[in-house]
């Protein structure tokens, strides 16, 4: 034991590692492994080394939560951020301080509830598409989830960023993110790879696809910003409402490279993780008859055959109840990040200037202290009243504190129209019956193809 101000710390324990590079070759091998381990054999706070970094793992909700709330010491200063930043600039989800707060003002009313039912109007659109290509497929036709995933929430986040773009934009968008969301994972595991500059096949790969994606992104900038001045009516989409945000304290706007930033930071974000969330939901209801045929009743009792809408999404209590107990089990955002910005105690921890806090949605959401057979897939964990002795930050799958996801109501809306459109039409059945293992990289995926044939229902 010994003070920190008037403050008595003690230092945290934690595994050693090995000379030099430290827990390192442990978290390259089987991060999701080596989270589990120092959890379970360290408690709610184990500091390690990752080569000449400092890290404290975070185990324990409370200890969670005041990272989450204490913005002002813990900033995003970490190697998630860093990867991101080759491609989303300063975006919201990478800006920080002064910065993040004109941003957020700027979005706030982009994702207001107000917002979302003509969001969700343009997702049922696209979802329609993708049940129309999979009825006229015919009985039986085996599909990729993951990629057909992808493919849907791709053409639901541009349909609802920019509507008019026309349909070879949104082809160069989908090969180009395709790259670069691979490229991401790969140097999120792989952080010493040469940087961009180091002209290797896989970083002119990604230069490439990140100039035509910033051409496509510029030049449909340009054409929205032409209908605005010249006094055109412009499409009621996210772009639109970017390029009129103006700041309520300052009246700025924001410029042409803050838009392509925050565009590119929505395309991004706003369809790998729904699509992976959505790849987990398909192969969980597959593998849990009984939780499936749950959800099928449901939305055949609240549809009755119809076409779900905005005002239909409350009665579909089960429907979220399994996209939520998805998102425990499979939080596509496995890992979060935070570095300290000056000294700081974390549940009686003492934690120097410049340290990381890593904080695991999979650690935390699979821990038996917070949950009852973990392991096990239960929808009805969310169905009822929570539980009073579970901690706030034992689930929290969309982050915390006032940098949580701003996009949080629209993913979880999104993702439960797909359910309640694609499950209420078809059956989704499993080609391989051996279980799914994940991947890991800046999200987290399958470790192989989910292959499944598509009945109707």
């Amino acid at each position: 034991m010994r003070s920190l101000g008037s403050t008595t710390v003690h230092d945290a324990p934690g595994p050693r590692g090995v000379p030099l590079a430290g827990m390192m070759p442990a978290m390259l091998r089987d991060p999701l492994g080596m989270l589990e381990r120092v959890a379970r054999e360290f408690g709610p706070v184990a500091r390690y080394r990752l080569a000449t970094q400092t890290v404290f793992q975070l185990n324990d909700p409370d200890a969670i939560e005041h990272v989450f709330t204490h913005g002002r010491v813990w900033d995003k200063g970490s190697f998630q951020i860093e990867t991101m930043r080759r491609v989303g600039g300063s975006g919201l989800f990478m800006a920080e301080g002064a910065a993040w707060l004109r941003r957020r003002r700027l979005m706030n009313p982009v994702f207001h509830h107000r917002r979302l039912p003509a969001f969700a109007a343009a997702m049922v659109h696209e979802i329609e598409r993708t049940a129309a290509a999979w009825a006229a497929a015919g009985p039986g036709t085996v599909r990729d989830l993951r990629a057909e995933m992808m493919h849907l929430t791709l053409d639901v986040a541009a349909k609802t960023l920019f509507s008019s773009a026309v349909p070879g934009d949104v082809t160069v968008i989908d090969r180009a993110m395709r790259i670069i969301v691979e490229d991401l994972s790969f140097r999120f595991t792989v952080p010493l790879y040469p940087p961009l500059v180091v002209p290797t096949a896989r970083n002119r790969r990604f230069v490439r696809s990140l100039d035509e994606l910033e051409r496509v992104v510029f030049a449909i900038i340009e054409d929205r910003r032409r209908v605005l001045e010249g006094g055109g009516e412009p499409p009621d989409d996210l772009l639109t409402m970017l390029m009129t945000a103006t700041d309520a304290e300052t009246g700025a706007a924001l410029s042409q490279r803050e838009l392509r930033d925050e565009v590119i930071t929505l395309l991004l974000a706003g369809h790998e993780t729904t699509a992976l969330t959505l790849t987990w939901c398909w192969y969980l209801l597959a593998r849990h008859p009984q939780e499936r045929e749950r959800l099928e009743a449901e939305l055949t009792s609240v549809l009755a055959g119809r076409t779900p809408s905005f005002d239909d999404l409350p009665a579909l209590r089960i429907t979220r109840a399994v996209l939520d107990e998805t998102l425990r089990l499979y939080p596509a955002a496995w890992i979060t990040s935070r570095r300290a910005q000056e000294e700081d105690v974390v549940a009686g921890s003492a934690v120097p200037k410049g340290a990381l806090a890593w904080m695991s949605p999979w650690v935390v959401h699979r821990s038996p202290e917070w949950w009852t057979d973990p392991e096990r897939f239960d929808a009805g964990r969310f169905l009822g009243d929570p539980d009073p002795q579970r901690p706030r930050y034992a689930y929290f799958p969309f982050g915390g504190g006032g940098h949580q996801c701003i996009g949080r109501d629209f993913a979880r809306m999104e993702a439960m129209l797909v359910l309640a459109v694609l499950a209420s039409r078809f059956r989704l059945e499993l080609v391989d019956a051996a279980s799914v293992g994940t991947r890991v990289g800046a999200t987290l995926g399958p470790d192989r193809p989910v292959l499944a044939r598509v009945r109707a229902r």
